[in-house]
């Protein structure tokens, strides 16, 4: 968000945004970051000319994709860096799919980061559910509103990163093989991620189980750990 407000805020151009991009080290500043975008809030109605702006802003083949038609405004993704591990994203009105749009709308009412529902991202789409999206708003300079609607009305766009659950959570796994991680929406029963899916393997009734209810940038997860037979075997229990 900084990086966006220093190049300008509403302002800002592609140039501006890659370079600062490539200035950063993903993988060791921030793992299980896909990367690192700007979405926009295009004016209603104005469909045809922001496609111009756009296309203006070094990306003369920018298109605009729905996920689901819909007749509100629009929040398109017009930046994402890296883009060789996030194509398909730019173009991408994430206001025509619920969970996105109401974690868009969330981020920018509370002033605060926010984190999708687990969704299928279109740059990872042979791993369904894994996937969220990480908002915070970006707003038009001044003084920010107490008032929720009126935050949301001085919203220029988001900044956000895309992850992926098994990518972000790579260095637990290897920390802790003989346990099963799982991770539901508070309101789900089935999680949508586990290291082992089918738990049958982890034991009889006597297996160690831990359940912990966590919060995490607005939303309620149900985290459940397991232990493993080998794990009971190498502790001596």
């Amino acid at each position: 968000r900084g990086a966006i407000l220093a190049g300008g805020g509403a302002e800002i151009r592609r140039p501006t945004f890659a370079a600062y991009s490539q200035s950063r080290e993903l993988s060791r500043e921030f793992p299980g970051a896909r990367g690192f975008g700007f979405i926009r809030r295009w004016s209603l109605g104005q469909d045809e000319a922001e496609l111009r702006r756009a296309r203006a802003d070094d990306m003369p083949d920018f298109r605009l994709r729905e996920l689901t038609p819909h007749p509100s405004e629009r929040f398109v993704i017009e930046y994402i860096y890296p883009q060789a591990s996030n194509q398909g994203a730019t173009g991408l009105d994430i206001a025509s799919e619920r969970h996105r749009r109401e974690a868009a709308v969330a981020a920018a009412q509370s002033a605060a980061p926010r984190l999708t529902a687990p969704i299928t991202l279109v740059q990872a789409n042979q791993k369904p559910r894994q996937g969220f999206l990480m908002l915070l708003p970006v707003y038009a300079p001044g003084v920010l509103p107490p008032d929720p609607d009126a935050r949301l009305a001085r919203t220029l766009g988001w900044s956000y990163a895309p992850l992926l659950a098994d990518e972000v959570l790579r260095p637990l796994l290897e920390a802790f093989p003989l346990v099963s991680i799982g991770l539901a929406e508070h309101d789900q029963a089935k999680a949508f991620f586990a290291t082992h899916p089918d738990t049958s393997d982890m034991g009889d009734a006597d297996t160690a189980r831990v359940e912990k209810s966590l919060s995490v940038f607005g939303r309620t997860w149900r985290l459940e750990l397991q232990s493993s037979p080998a794990l009971r075997a190498q502790s001596r229990l």
